[in-house]
C-alpha cells in the first residue's frame, strides 16, 4: 500500500525524543493523502506510540522495531 516509512514519520530531537510533523518522505502518489486530517492523526499516534514504547523499554526511539510499533497500533 501507499504510505511513509516509519523513519520518516517524525523528527528526532537531539534528546532522543520524537516530534510529530515536519518533513515526511513519500512518493508522488502518497503526497495528497498525507495532507488529510486522518493522516495527520495517524502520524501523531505513531509518534506517541513510539515515544511511549521507547520510554517503557528505556531505549531511544530510533532503536525500536518499527514492526512492533505498527503491531501495537493494530497495523501489522
Amino acid at each position: 500500500g501507499k504510505g511513509a516509512p516509519a523513519g520518516g514519520r517524525g523528527r528526532r530531537a537531539g534528546s532522543g525524543g520524537v516530534v510529530a510533523g515536519g518533513c515526511v518522505a513519500s512518493g508522488r502518489d502518497g503526497r495528497a493523502s498525507l495532507r488529510s486530517m486522518r493522516a495527520c492523526m495517524c502520524i501523531g499516534e505513531a509518534a506517541g506510540t513510539a515515544a511511549a514504547r521507547a520510554g517503557a523499554q528505556r531505549v531511544l526511539p530510533r532503536e525500536l522495531d518499527g514492526r512492533a510499533v505498527k503491531a501495537e497500533m493494530g497495523l501489522g
